[in-house]
């Protein structure tokens, strides 16, 4: 935590989250991108200060990983609604391979006005995810 030596606590917590390895997107109460963090360029192959002011949904494109059908995430006016954020890895078109992330979206809460908008950490789990299938797979040949 900031001290008296150390930097202010917004250069701070931007060389905080500009230092860790999962994507941050925030947003405003409009889904309109406010910040990315350099994981989260990576990931979407945006950088931050073409997507500030952008509405999430062109930003972030996520898709089901079956059906490769758009995947939006709720987000707006009203809030965050974490049921409607799927539980399963989804699907992000990437150069020079698609990508499986796993997402987390909160909403953040203005002590004014209520909801202020939200904040994703999206972890690419695609090595992680081809690992379980492959053993799965391995796992049935060796039963049949």
């Amino acid at each position: 935590m900031p001290n008296a030596t150390s930097p202010e606590p917004r250069d701070w917590l931007r060389a905080s989250l500009d230092s860790i390895s999962d994507a941050v997107i925030a947003t405003d109460s409009a889904a309109r991108v406010t910040f990315m963090n350099p994981a989260a360029e990576r990931l979407t192959g945006e950088a931050a200060e073409t997507a500030r002011n952008r509405p999430l949904r062109d930003v972030l494109r996520l898709l089901d990983e079956d059906t490769r059908r758009p995947i939006e995430i709720p987000l707006g006016d009203n809030g965050v609604s974490p049921a409607a954020v799927a539980r399963r890895p989804l699907l992000i078109e990437t150069e020079p391979a698609d990508k499986l992330i796993e997402t987390t979206v909160e909403p953040l809460r203005d002590a004014s006005s209520g909801y202020a908008g939200a904040v994703l950490v999206l972890r690419d789990v695609t090595e992680r995810v081809r690992a379980e299938r492959a053993l799965r797979e391995s796992q049935e040949r060796y039963r049949a």
